[in-house]
């Protein structure tokens, strides 16, 4: 149905976009095998009939997916960031109302905009999905359809989508997502307050209610009966999948599967020794915190930064003789749901602190919704915890967030390429080196460390249509090495010799993110495919909240003058010498490709300069390496021993890098091999010389191998010439190259 079809007035936002706006519907679809056969095409005149809406699964599902109504009650904290998503300016007025709707969406470093209509899909004129408190809005529910025409189908996105993943696609931020008990509770903690002064939205929920919580007075909080779409099912099994899948208020007043952020958090000192609590380490430690007015009248602290302190009790920090305790400061998505346990509004913890304590923490929880509680009951409560770190860009544009450290960002757009640079997770030893690196250098700073995010992605799609010709996603990762100042890449041996920092886990997902802390120094991130020789292409994005300098490893083009070509062929003892007499004797002062051609033919073996015979456009590249005069000819006296010993010594060269007895060479090599030849590419010169001369992208023979490096040496010499003819020369060497290479 349509909005008009629905209410009379309809209107796309009332009075503006707050997280008390929206509510989750819910729809049913349990379908047996032999109806699945019946709608397995419905009627568009069925009052079940949406769009992008599959009812041929013989699965029963609750579709109680809040992962955008998460990210929505988040965005509400960042107005700006919710405007690009949902441009304000659409209306149901009759001068503007066309029955079409946008919304932006991010994917893989892109803004998408995606168009749909107004029809949007209900049971007996009611609303299936996310929805407006208010019968007269609509925004919520047109921006769930383009949502769910993003990926496809409203059945992907709510089998599919979860909080971080939302709040990425609709932030364009670096996403994280933790399951809580499965990580120390000290890690949890420096992970929150690290990112809670930043430019960092954080979410958590409670996945399924704690035991302890269930005996009692237990509330489900079905507003309202759900809406069978198809075919109900009155089997005990279901009706008990159902429950588990309700939001269930528990006996502390929190509410299972239901979103809420974390705004703040807070360190107090407590009159008598705190029994519930999580207990903050010393804050004489050597790290660096944010400090009140006053420390000796104003007891309350905002804590900040990481402390690195021993673990006791299953994981709290020890107290150390401090009456202390952390404080976590939540927000209900809703406006209710708020925790009654210790440190609560009306709790008596409250009755041990100062009233100039007490002031400062209400002042900090003055919206509706919000509260405090003990880190010891956030940890013991709350399972998943979804962080999303907001870029540079975005903090300049949200002034909400201008009260957060903005993070330093860099950004690459890079792939990994069969050959070239897809050399595959660090026990590939022998390609790992030729994958993308990227140097981080953190100089010495007040609190010597600096955090650090970094995240991978590589190319997704999103649309079911799309996915059915998609390839499957990589497992990907990178690894992070600390290196000596001087060293400008990961080679080998050091591979081989020193132990990475951090090496993430490698996963088929679109993203793979880690935050960490790093000292002054030197480091080098190594992005990855698991295997090598898998291609897709992948944004890498570091955030930094200190100071630093990132760059991605290259080098520059050069030919080293003072490398020494051996004059093999005249000091070759009598065989050689004997056959070059004999040669110039019987041959004109001048010859051209066509008789070095035959000369090759006959000579390249006695002469050990070649292991087969020649082709007539090696002969014609190495003409033109020694004609000067534009002639298609060589002198024989001055210009044959020279190209004949090239020959001798680049043939030496490639033969120690031979892998076999077939005189190829794997293409993973090829910077190497010409860093012996006394050459020195760039990466975008290297691997358009691997798309151009490699075979099957994974191995180079010896004449491919002999015209790159005819090619490079034109393609220098080429550009000697213009610089020293056109002062005006707006061509790069690398843009030379690149012309000749593929010339």
């Amino acid at each position: 149905m349509r909005p008009y079809e629905i209410c009379s007035r309809p209107k796309f936002i009332c009075e503006g976009l707050t997280r008390f706006d929206v509510e989750q519907g819910e729809a049913i679809f349990a379908i047996s095998a032999t109806a699945a056969k019946s709608s397995s095409s419905p009627s568009s005149n069925s009052p079940c009939s949406m769009p992008f809406l599959s009812s041929s699964s013989s699965n029963c599902n609750k579709t109680t997916n809040s992962s955008l109504l998460s990210a929505i009650s988040c965005l509400t904290l960042t107005p700006k960031l919710l405007d690009r998503v949902v441009p304000p300016d659409q209306t149901f007025g009759p001068n503007s109302y066309s029955g079409i709707f946008r919304f932006r969406f991010w994917k893989f470093g892109e803004w998408t905009e995606v168009v749909i209509d107004d029809r949007l899909p209900t049971y007996k004129g009611r609303l299936l999905f996310l929805r407006s408190v208010d019968p007269t809005e609509f925004w919520a529910a047109l921006l769930e359809k383009a949502y769910a025409k993003f990926y496809g189908s409203y059945e992907t996105y709510l089998k599919n989508c979860f909080t971080a993943q939302t709040l990425q696609d609709l932030t364009g931020g670096i996403a994280q997502s933790f399951t809580i008990p499965h990580h120390d509770g000290h890690i949890i903690y420096q992970m929150i307050s690290s990112a809670v002064p930043r430019s960092t939205l954080l979410s958590v929920c409670i996945s399924s209610a704690p035991q302890s919580e269930l005996n009692g007075s237990v509330a489900a909080l079905a507003t309202s009966p759900p809406h069978p779409c198809v075919l109900s099912s009155s089997s005990s099994a279901f009706s008990s999948a159902i429950s588990k899948l309700q939001p269930i208020r528990l006996r502390n007043g929190l509410i299972t599967r239901q979103s809420y952020s974390i705004t703040g958090l807070a360190r107090v000192r407590t009159t008598p020794r705190p029994t519930n609590g999580y207990i903050s380490p010393p804050i004489s430690n050597g790290h660096h915190h944010h400090q009140s007015h006053n420390s000796n009248c104003h007891n309350f602290q905002f804590h900040n930064q990481f402390t690195n302190t021993g673990l006791i009790n299953g994981g709290l920090p020890n107290i150390c003789g401090a009456h202390e305790v952390i404080l976590i400061r939540l927000r209900n998505a809703w406006g209710k749901g708020e925790w009654n346990g210790p440190w609560s509004e009306r709790s008596w913890e409250w009755d041990h602190l100062n009233d100039r304590d007490k002031e400062e923490l209400s002042l900090r929880c003055r919206d509706d919704g919000e509260f405090w509680m003990s880190f010891d009951d956030f940890l013991r409560y709350f399972t998943h915890l979804d962080l999303v770190h907001i870029g540079p860009d975005d903090w300049m544009q949200e002034s909400t967030l201008h009260h957060k450290r903005p993070w330093r960002a860099v950004l690459a757009r890079r792939r990994w390429r069969k050959g070239f640079n897809a050399g595959g997770a660090p026990n590939y030893k022998d390609t790992f080196t030729t994958n993308p690196q990227f140097h981080i250098h953190i100089p010495k700073n007040d609190s010597n460390k600096c955090h650090v995010v970094v995240s991978v992605t590589q190319s997704y799609e999103t649309t079911s249509c799309q996915q059915l010709v998609a390839k499957e996603l990589h497992a990907i990762g990178f690894c992070v090495y600390e290196i000596p100042s001087a060293m400008k890449r990961l080679t080998q041996t050091f591979v081989t010799s020193h132990r990475p920092l951090d090496v993430t886990a490698f996963t088929s997902t679109r993203e793979t993110v880690t935050f960490f802390t790093l000292p002054p120094g030197d480091f080098i991130i190594v992005p990855s495919t698991e295997k090598p020789n898998l291609e897709t292409k992948f944004l890498l994005r570091i955030l930094t909240d200190e100071p630093s300098t990132i760059w991605e490893v290259n080098e520059d083009n050069i030919i080293f003058p003072d490398v020494s070509i051996p004059k093999v062929v005249e000091n070759n003892g009598q065989n050689g010498h004997n056959l070059l007499s004999r040669l110039m004797a019987k041959i004109p002062n001048e010859i051209d490709a066509f008789l070095l051609l035959k000369i090759l033919k006959a000579y390249w073996k006695p002469l050990s300069i070649l292991y087969d015979k020649p082709s007539l456009e090696l002969c014609r590249y190495l003409i033109m390496l020694k004609d000067n005069t534009i002639s298609g000819k060589i002198m024989v006296k001055e210009a044959l021993p020279n190209v004949l010993n090239l020959l001798h010594f680049w043939r030496t060269i490639f033969t120690k890098y031979q892998n076999n007895s077939h005189h190829k060479v794997s293409s993973y090599t090829l910077r190497s091999i010409l860093w012996e030849t006394g050459i020195s590419v760039s990466n975008k010169v290297l691997e358009c010389l691997v798309i151009r001369y490699s075979q099957n992208s994974t191995y180079l023979t010896l004449e491919s191998f002999l015209l790159i490096l005819v090619k490079l040496h034109l393609a220098h010499d080429r550009y000697r010439n213009l610089e020293r003819k056109s002062k005006n020369n707006s061509l790069t060497l690398e843009e030379m190259i690149l012309l000749t290479v593929y010339s």
